[in-house]
């Protein structure tokens, strides 16, 4: 949705390059180069940043998985185990 919204912004910058003038004056910068610039630099910034949460956020669910994992493979063990003795003790 991110990579939409840019390539939209993008575009309208292309289309109406007033825009680019009005983000300089608002930026308070002469050249519309600097505020394209600017811009850009926020973008990949904000774009390192949800990267950065989305890289944490899956480690999180990786490590509740596996524990999740290991806690199931010791309950199978232990139902095999009892299930063992069991037959032990009937056989």
């Amino acid at each position: 949705m991110l990579w939409f919204v840019l390539a939209l912004g993008m575009l309208a910058g292309a289309i109406f390059p007033q825009l680019l003038e009005l983000l300089a004056t608002i930026l308070g910068v002469r050249d519309t180069n600097v505020a394209l610039f600017a811009l850009l630099l926020l973008l990949l910034l904000a774009l390192a940043f949800e990267a950065t949460v989305t890289a944490s956020r899956q480690g999180e669910q990786i490590t509740r998985l596996a524990q999740e994992n290991a806690i199931l493979r010791m309950k199978r063990t232990q139902d095999r185990q009892e299930a063992s003795a069991e037959e032990d003790t009937e056989g």
